[in-house]
């Protein structure tokens, strides 16, 4: 069972890798044709909304996919971590039909974990200011202005 803590911060873009000594048979899969020989062949497929990528050279099987678009369907509804078990158990199906192995969502790698939180304002001109100083100021990430029709 998950426990559940509600936060105003939501999960987006996640990248899971596991290592793995296996070869799978991805003759059919989509793949990139590398310029340099210095450049991994990796093939692609991508499996109920889960982009499934392995890199033969190095033995990595990585599960790339949206938390909030896979439990929601959508990513303008955020993703509460009590949808966990629907998410890990979307991710491990999707994979086992790709690679015909099961592979534990406990036992993956976390590659790329993207977080946000929604910051609403009073005033429009107060979400004008506080971009134009995020934008002047070096971060980490990137600052994307949306506007809903809502608010």
């Amino acid at each position: 069972m998950t426990h559940f803590v509600d936060t105003d911060i939501s999960i987006d873009t996640v990248v899971l890798a596991w290592h793995t000594d296996y070869w799978f048979d991805c003759r059919q899969w989509k793949h990139n044709t590398p310029k340099k020989a210095e450049t991994p062949l990796i093939f692609y497929k991508k499996v109920c909304g889960v982009g499934i990528i392995y890199m033969p050279q190095c033995h990595l099987l990585f599960a790339s996919f949206s938390a909030s678009g896979m439990v929601n369907g959508n990513n303008c509804f955020p993703y509460r971590n009590n949808q966990y078990e629907d998410l890990k158990q979307t991710v491990e199906t999707a994979v086992k039909e790709a690679v015909g192995q099961n592979f534990l969502f406990e036992n993956a790698i976390i590659s790329r974990l993207d977080v946000y939180k929604t910051i609403q304002f009073p005033e429009m001109s107060d979400a004008k200011d506080f971009i134009k100083w995020m934008q002047s100021h070096p971060c980490i990430g990137r600052t994307k202005k949306l506007i809903y029709s809502d608010n």
